[in-house]
C-alpha cells in the first residue's frame, strides 16, 4: 500500500517505511466518528487534545508524547468507530480468531511508530493514563463535534465515568456537568 509522501506502507516488519510527513498529513486530514463527524475536527486535533488533556491532569510531563502519539496508527488503519471496531471483533470471534486481531493491527503499526520517532513502548501505566486522557476527549469532543450521541458516557462503567469527570474538572474548569444521557451536550454555565 502507497502512503500519501509515496513510500510503502509498513504492513509487516521490514517492509515500508513510517514516514514523519504522513504521520502529520494523514490524521490532520482524517475526519474523526469514522467521517461522520464535523468535517472541522480530525485525528489529529483530538491527538493533540489527548495531549493537552494529559498536561491538565497533572500526569508525568516525560511521558506527555504518547498521549499525542496514542492515535497515529490511524495514518495507516483510518479512524474506525467503536461500534465498529466491536462487530470486527464479533465476526472474529464468530471465525475462531483468537485474542483481537484489530489490537494487533494497531500494536504493530504501533511499534513501528515507536521505532521511528525514537520512542521506548510504553508502560502499563502510561497505557492506562492515555486511556483516560482519551476517553476525556472523545466526551468533550462529542460535545461540539461529533454527531449526535457521541458525548455518551451512559456505556462506559460507573468507576470510568467518574474518573472521566473527574479529569474533565481538572482540564476544563467551569464546564457544565457532563450528561450520560444519549442526548447531546446542550451549552455551558
Amino acid at each position: 500500500m502507497k502512503t500519501w509522501s509515496g513510500g510503502d506502507a509498513p504492513l509487516a516488519d521490514g517492509v515500508g517505511t513510517v514516514d514523519l510527513l504522513d504521520l502529520v498529513v494523514v490524521p490532520g486530514r482524517t475526519v474523526r466518528y469514522g467521517c461522520f463527524g464535523s468535517t472541522t475536527w480530525t485525528v489529529l486535533h483530538h491527538s493533540m487534545l489527548t495531549q493537552l488533556i494529559w498536561l491538565r491532569a497533572g500526569f508525568p510531563l516525560e511521558k506527555a508524547t504518547y498521549a499525542a502519539v496514542h492515535d497515529l496508527h490511524e495514518t495507516y488503519t483510518g479512524d474506525i468507530t467503536t461500534p465498529i471496531k466491536g462487530l470486527i471483533r464479533e465476526a472474529a470471534a464468530a471465525l475462531g480468531a483468537k485474542g483481537d486481531p484489530l489490537r494487533a493491527v494497531e500494536t504493530q503499526f504501533d511499534a513501528r511508530i515507536y521505532e521511528a520517532l525514537c520512542l521506548e513502548p510504553p508502560d502499563p501505566e502510561t497505557v492506562w493514563r492515555v486511556k483516560l486522557c482519551d476517553d476525556v476527549a472523545k466526551v468533550v469532543e462529542g460535545w461540539f463535534f461529533g454527531p449526535p450521541g457521541a458525548d455518551c458516557l451512559a456505556d462506559m462503567p460507573e468507576e470510568r465515568r467518574a474518573q472521566v469527570r473527574e479529569i474533565i474538572g481538572r482540564a476544563f474548569p467551569g464546564m457544565a456537568e457532563v450528561r450520560v444521557e444519549r442526548e447531546s451536550f446542550v451549552g455551558r454555565r
